[in-house]
């Protein structure tokens, strides 16, 4: 079924994350206009701070991210995509509990170099890092995040749940994820403005499965105050 907001609706921002924990919170703040199902996404319509927003949970992966990314965008007028949710420190400053607004987003684990492409270089195209909107960018850094270290960064992204750095290819990365590029991908291709906001979970080393599971629940939201922020001062 496809949700009964279609392209003539109000512009809207699609805010996305991987788990429930990510956006729960986030849910919890909505003035709750009406709630749909389709393939297995919840979609949830409704309003942050007078600002008119869909709420849903992709799911774990590209493919998830990419298939509710791109169906949102066929069926509704959008003035953004925002995702959030945890990721693994590979900067060395981060720490469980930053955060890190991505300004460029890679696939760490796309490799053609048998090719002769440079890693997250998709062949034939000119897609490699793609650029969040700056506009979104700066509405997010000006954002007030409490004690949470907030910066720039370079977001990597794979099918993977990294628990060794050394396997990532040298790309300037500072977190690494498993949607964000995907996101990224499907928004440059379709021209919509987007935007990953990444809260550091681990370090994607070898305690990373601890970690994870230990401050999932203990920073997964830390993110909600920004985009709230970010969705109501953004020029777009």
């Amino acid at each position: 079924m496809k949700p009964s907001h279609h392209i003539k609706s109000t512009p809207r921002f699609l805010i996305l994350g991987a788990m429930d924990e990510e956006i729960q919170e986030l849910i919890a703040l909505l003035q709750l206009e009406k709630q749909e199902q389709w393939c297995g996404f919840t979609l949830y319509w409704g309003t942050l701070d007078s600002v008119e927003v869909i709420v849903c949970k992709s799911g774990i992966g590209k493919v998830f991210a990419s298939l509710i990314t791109q169906h949102m965008i066929d069926c509704c007028e959008l003035r953004g995509v925002l995702f959030t949710g945890v990721a693994g420190a590979v900067a060395p400053d981060l720490k469980p509990g930053d955060i890190v607004v991505g300004t460029r987003i890679i696939h760490h684990d796309f490799d053609v170099a048998g090719l002769g492409f440079e890693p997250g270089h998709i062949p034939f195209t000119d897609y490699r890092y793609f650029e969040s909107d700056p506009g979104l960018v700066e509405a997010a850094l000006n954002a007030k995040a409490g004690l949470a270290l907030v910066r720039a960064g370079c977001v990597g992204t794979g099918d993977q749940f990294v628990t060794d750095k050394s396997i990532l290819p040298d790309l300037g990365l500072d977190c690494v994820d498993m949607e964000g590029a995907a996101v990224a991908q499907v928004c440059t291709v379709n021209r919509i403005p987007f935007l990953i906001i990444r809260i550091i979970s681990d370090s994607a080393d070898g305690s990373a499965n601890v970690d994870f599971s230990t401050n999932l629940p203990k920073y997964a939201h830390r993110s909600v105050g920004i985009l709230q922020s970010t969705v109501q001062h953004t020029k777009l």
